[in-house]
């Protein structure tokens, strides 16, 4: 080997002939980067170049240099010696189109940034990480490859704390495409959708997110291993649950859907009860994108009552449409179903009919009312009142037939997406947006609205001249393509059939502007109130009762009715407060027809507001989380603008498991768990409050009004939920709660233990703590489930569900007797009364399967019995199925249709908290579904 004298006065004399004949100075250094990149170790680098540097010469070319040196590494490492020979290096991925270098720099880097390892520690994992991926026959790397090594060299150094902060967050590509050919079944509300498939995914990389980041690991271990259940991880790290509205800051100060006026228009306070309507829809959407549960308005249509004095009662209906369509269509996009500015529509006015471009007509509206007008986003909706009378012309959905109907909406915005023209073979055409819904008859003839790529024909109207004589036909489709269209489009809003015709005869779809608290009557705590509309005060909400029980009555006959196919409206939960004045005689034909709901749909939910624990206001969610005005005393305070922070769960059973009939025992492992459900809502508590004041993540939550937050974070509730105390009942004493009073008496005193300890707390840190039934839409089988895997020989001895199936495997939600437990409904009211008032934040009984009993005689009697007991919250389910051929509605689920013989049903009932198509069930709700019985009567 020569000297590092001779090395380097050589290695000054010699160069190197390229290729195109140039003449370069042999570089030490790029022989060294070659050889690096091609694989050598570091230890061989020394001796590689000594060996070159003997075999050079001056004027050596670069094809003989490269000889030289794939035969030295020959000797060493063939690999090594073709990579070199191919002029293969490490190079990563950085995208689709992109390559670089691979630098083992950027590992130390990440390394030191990522988990907090000291510069030694992350060298000696990139070195080793380095030496690994050197080894490897791959054509190029990608970040998660490097990142997967990194972690397995951690592990393998004993560094599985650094480890646990370096892991990549993700999902593998089969489970990816497996949502999107089957959807997930853990929330039944979600539609199957491609909005709804990126959810899934964004979810489930944001539970990984909580359960690494957010909560340390004895709390995430206790999660994955069932002993209590983390609701809504994917949420943990940014939103808090469950929010009660107050519609009164926004009618009095206006709407800022953005909170802060800086991305959306300011839309001044309503005037009109359709902009009122309009604007409490929006609030519920605008608070949507910070909440991970449901939302309700309070006091619904105590708000609304100063809006529509003086109105008839058709008109207080058609706006309850509105909001109810509004509530049910939200997964639509916003003011994209819309029409090019040169489509003719008719319009009529008065007697006079004309056909003109919906863009004139609309801009000529929006130009005599430009006060009127409401921003959304960057569409512009005017709501139009009954003095301007304008009709179209529409087509009922049901019988086929054409007819006029009220315009009570227009409205216009900038394409967002494509825009298409649709041709039909006779030269028909219409331009729309991609998301516009044409309509088309499906195989059982029935017309269906659909987005252009989807149709398979157009509908045209023919004889338009003479609406009485007008047909439907069908019209073959020449073309759809794609157009370059920059002006405004154009939509209406057309009342009942939500359609209307062009003047060219093609039927177009238009678009269509979650709990409800309501009362019967106006409450004390709020009749002396001033009553907000339009900015100023109108008399006190007492001068305004006979104004909201309108409201009520039409919301019931909205939700009666049903939608365009005859099913129930899904939402809003319809929540009715019974007061002391509830069956009076001035009341009862209004409870008559809610129970007529009842009976027809099963929709109605009902506040017992008469026991002595109830206070002034309490109000619910569907999912029954629960409010009540006895945290500060003050009702709008405890009530209002605040909600349920976050509620997670205890499993019961499996303590009862653990416990093996030790009383001491079995208490002891109880109090472990809520100390470890406390810690974790604690947890959770500074993250939220976080997000909402550090970060300004929710600026509509935070936005002032009189110098306060709308949202009132301090009062909310944090809770301790649990699931299967009748399983640990079974398993502890050997009865269940229907079979003996020992089981309900030892039951109460389980869940009184729990409700001492939230009560302690609120003493200890000064927070709202509270106890809920949960609602377990998942983790009652989730529970089932994990406890068959780790407990199975107890878990077999409790368990509901079918041994064979794992998945069909469920617990009993929370304090209720089983579902099919053999007792009369009094029975059942007797046992679950005791845990209502422990259940300060949230409870709920459900009388399932009143199909047999669907008669409002006989559920306003129950009712009435009802509200003498301690039940404080209750729902009668009606099990339905409704045919899509002929929209049928039949009580039971059943498999065809009693009138046109179809198979093609829809069958819904309520999951947990809300009516929802069963199709959409995971199977353990679905096993319990098929278990449930009506109590007898």
């Amino acid at each position: 080997m020569i000297s590092a004298k001779d090395f380097a006065e050589k290695v000054m004399e010699l160069y190197v002939i390229k290729r195109d004949k140039r003449k370069e100075k042999f570089n030490v250094n790029k022989l060294a980067k070659s050889l690096i990149n091609s694989g050598v170790n570091y230890g061989d680098l020394d001796q590689i170049i000594s060996e070159v540097c003997t075999k050079v010469y001056n004027g050596i070319t670069t094809d003989e240099l490269k000889d030289v040196v794939y035969n030295i590494l020959k000797k060493i490492d063939k690999d090594v010696a073709e990579n070199y020979r191919k002029g293969i290096i490490l190079k990563v991925r950085t995208s689709e189109k992109e390559f670089e270098p691979f630098d083992k720099e950027k590992i130390v880097k990440a390394l030191i940034r990522e988990t907090g390892a000291d510069k030694e520690t992350a060298q000696k994992i990139a070195d080793e990480v380095e030496r690994e991926l050197k080894k490897l026959k791959v054509k190029y790397l990608t970040a998660p490859m490097i990142r997967e090594i990194v972690n397995y060299k951690l592990i393998e150094y004993g560094f599985e704390e650094l480890r646990h902060k370096h892991t990549r967050l993700g999902m593998p590509v089969y489970d990816i495409t497996k949502l999107i050919k089957s959807g997930s079944r853990e929330n039944a509300n979600l539609m199957y959708n491609p909005e709804s498939i990126h959810k899934w995914v964004a979810d489930e990389t944001m539970k990984q997110y909580a359960l690494l980041a957010i909560f340390p690991k004895h709390i995430a271990d206790a999660h994955l291993k069932g002993d209590i259940h983390l609701h809504d991880l994917e949420y943990a790290a940014t939103r808090p649950v469950c929010l009660q509205h107050d519609l009164r800051p926004f009618f009095m100060y206006g709407l800022k859907v953005d909170g802060t006026g800086l991305h959306t228009s300011v839309s001044k306070p309503a005037k009109h009860p359709e902009v009122a309507i309009q604007h409490a829809a929006k609030v519920m959407m605008a608070a949507q994108t910070n909440m991970s549960g449901g939302q309700s308005i309070d006091e619904f249509n105590v708000w609304l009552a100063p809006y529509v004095r003086g109105l008839s009662y058709e008109k207080i209906k058609q706006l309850m449409q509105m909001f109810i369509y509004e509530l049910n269509q939200m997964y639509v996009a916003r003011g994209g179903q819309s029409l090019s500015k040169d489509e003719l529509i008719f319009i009529k006015e008065g007697d006079s009919l004309k056909v003109c471009k919906i863009g004139e007509f609309i801009d000529e509206f929006m130009e005599k009312y430009a006060d009127e007008i409401v921003v959304d986003g960057d569409t512009e909706i005017l709501y139009l009142d009954n003095t301007a009378e304008v009709y179209t012309i529409s087509v009922n959905v049901k019988t086929g037939k054409a007819e006029f109907k009220r315009v009570y909406a227009i409205s216009r915005h900038k394409p967002r997406g494509k825009v298409y023209k649709v041709i039909g073979k006779d030269g028909t055409s219409i331009t729309v947006t991609e998301d516009h819904s044409l309509y088309h008859f499906d195989d059982n003839n029935n017309l269906v609205a659909v987005k252009p790529l989807e149709l398979k024909h157009l509908v045209k109207v023919e004889n338009i001249d003479n609406l009485d004589e007008a047909k439907l036909s069908k019209l073959e489709i020449k073309e759809i393509k794609e157009i370059d269209y920059n002006s405004y489009v154009y939509d209406l809003s057309v009342e009942d059939n939500e359609n209307f015709i062009t003047a060219t005869g093609i039927l177009c779809h238009n678009t269509i502007f979650s709990s409800i608290n309501l009362e019967l009557e106006i409450p004390e705590f709020l009749k002396d109130k001033p009553a907000v509309m339009a900015g100023t005060t109108r008399g006190t909400y007492g001068d305004y009762e006979e104004e909201a029980k309108l409201i009520l009555e039409a919301l019931v006959d909205v939700m009666m009715e049903g939608d365009a196919m005859g099913k129930p409206f899904l939402f809003p939960n319809f929540i009715i407060k019974l007061r002391e004045n509830a069956f009076r005689d001035e009341n009862k034909e209004l409870m008559y027809k809610i129970h007529q709901l009842s009976a027809k749909f099963g929709i109605p939910y009902f506040i017992n507001m008469l026991p002595d624990w109830q206070v002034t206001n309490t109000n619910a969610m569907g999912c029954r989380t629960r409010l009540s005005g006895n945290w500060t005393g003050d009702a709008e305070i405890d009530t209002l603008r605040t909600g349920n922070m976050q509620w997670y769960s205890l499993n019961l059973p499996r303590i009862a498991y653990e416990a093996n009939g030790d009383d001491d025992k079995l208490f002891e492992i109880l109090h472990e768990r809520l100390e470890l459900v406390k810690e974790a809502l604690l947890i959770k508590h500074e993250v939220t409050k976080e997000r909402l004041y550090v970060d300004n993540l929710m600026p509509f939550l935070t936005q002032e009004f009189d110098g306060e937050s709308y949202y009132r974070y301090e009062h909310t509730t944090k809770t301790f939920g649990f699931v299967g105390l009748n399983e640990m009942l079974k398993y502890h004493l050997g009865e269940e709660l229907h079979e003996s009073k020992d089981a309900v008496k030892f039951g109460e005193k389980i869940i009184g233990y729990i409700r001492e300890y939230a009560d302690k707390l609120k003493e200890e840190t000064g927070l709202r703590w509270t106890v809920t039934q949960t609602p377990a839409e998942s983790c009652a089988g989730r529970m089932a489930r994990l406890d068959y895997k780790y407990y199975k020989e107890e878990t077999i001895s409790v368990v509901r569900g079918d041994l064979n199936d794992v998945d069909s495997l469920y617990y009993t939600n929370s304090s209720h007797v089983r579902v099919d437990a053999p007792i009369t409904l009094g029975e059942k009211v007797r046992i679950e009364e005791k845990f209502h008032p422990l259940c300060n934040g949230g409870h709920i009984m459900h009388v399932w399967n009143i199909e047999s009993a669907a008669d409002p005689d006989v559920l306003m009697d129950i009712t009435k019995k009802i509200t003498k007991t301690d039940i404080g919250f209750w729902t009668y389910t009606k099990n339905l199925s409704v045919c899509n051929k002929c929209g049928l509605s039949m009580g039971g689920l059943r498999d065809r249709c009693i009138n046109c013989g179809s198979e093609d049903i829809a069958k819904f009932s309520r999951i947990t908290g809300y009516l929802q198509n069963i199709s959409n069930w995971n199977k353990a709700k679905q096993k319990e579904l098929e278990d449930r019985r009506l109590p007898r009567i």
